[in-house]
């Protein structure tokens, strides 16, 4: 073997050694996730994805999760949080509309992340400092 291909197979390993981030769940493991509602409780955006998934955990089960922008827009059951605003996870994007990335800022006036509108509108983001409630998802029936 060249010197190469172990130095390439060491820096494999090596990198699969390393500890994962935070991240969402697998969504693969449990069938397709569909929006449910929103946790009765708030957080500040830098709760990261246990905190958020946490509080709809709390409402919905052990498999809910924080939902994303993708299961809230092909929802049927799509609903507005009412008079408030939820967090909900931007599919295909991180940083600037994740309060920082992986949702870990609260810092306020720091960081964005993005939200459901109290009439259901998606698109702007939000000061991570402030409480909101969380849009949730669940393996579908």
């Amino acid at each position: 073997m060249g010197k190469h291909v172990v130095a390439c197979i060491v820096g494999v390993l090596a990198i699969m050694a390393l500890p994962l981030q935070a991240a969402q769940p697998d969504r693969s493991s449990s069938g397709p996730y569909v929006f449910i509602g929103f946790s009765s409780g708030t957080t500040k955006g830098g709760a990261g994805y246990p905190g958020m998934n946490a509080l709809c955990q709390d409402d919905f089960g052990d498999d809910a999760r924080m939902a994303t922008t993708l299961e809230y827009i092909v929802s049927p059951d799509a609903s507005a949080p009412g008079a408030t605003t939820a967090w909900i996870d931007p599919v295909g994007s991180t940083g600037s509309t994740t309060c920082n990335g992986d949702w870990r800022s609260s810092v306020l006036g720091q960081a964005s992340g993005l939200i459901i509108e109290s009439a259901g509108s998606l698109g702007r983001t939000a000061d991570c400092g402030i409480p909101r409630l969380v849009a949730c998802s669940a393996p579908s029936p």
